[in-house]
């Protein structure tokens, strides 16, 4: 079953019915939400997600700023292949023009705080993970695995080889 998960209120709706919080490395999620289906619910995949999630809702809580917050939403819309301007903006209850103008004040752009969040989400399943280059390719975004091989020896002036 293929969904249009990015243009609907279903997801958006779904997302904020679910509550995360971390307790003895458990994840709760309240409401109803317990009796609805996952469209692709993976145990391995959340044991993942859930660390890195965890720290950046920490650090949303340290840092309000306009690139932070966009960071942090991109962090949680990667995964699911919707991550534009608008998605994010969805997200985070504002206008395009709003968060591009909040991202303008700060001296950055949304492509900017993309490409920094895929760097740090990509050095962290490197790391932490013994994820294939597909998968990653995959989780961040890419279309093409050449696409994020490249970005990645931008990133770190290394290829992949030589940073594992």
């Amino acid at each position: 079953m293929i969904r249009d998960h990015c243009a609907g209120d279903d997801y958006s709706q779904l997302y904020h019915k679910l509550q995360f919080f971390t307790h003895q490395g458990q994840a709760a999620r309240g409401g109803s939400f317990l009796e609805l289906s996952f469209i692709s619910y993976s145990e391995a995949m959340w044991d993942y997600f859930q660390p890195e999630l965890s720290k950046r809702l920490v650090d949303l809580d340290a840092d309000e700023s306009a690139g932070a917050r966009v960071r942090s939403a991109l962090a949680e819309l990667l995964p699911g292949g919707c991550f534009g301007i608008d998605d994010v903006a969805r997200k985070l209850g504002m206008s395009r023009r709003t968060l591009q103008r909040r991202l303008s004040e700060e001296k950055t752009t949304f492509q900017k705080q993309l490409s920094s969040t895929r760097e740090t989400l990509a050095i962290h399943y490197i790391k932490n993970t013994d994820m294939s280059t597909r998968d990653i390719a995959y989780l961040l975004g890419y279309s093409e695995v050449n696409s994020f091989l490249r970005a990645f020896s931008v990133w770190t002036g290394k290829n992949l080889s030589e940073f594992r």
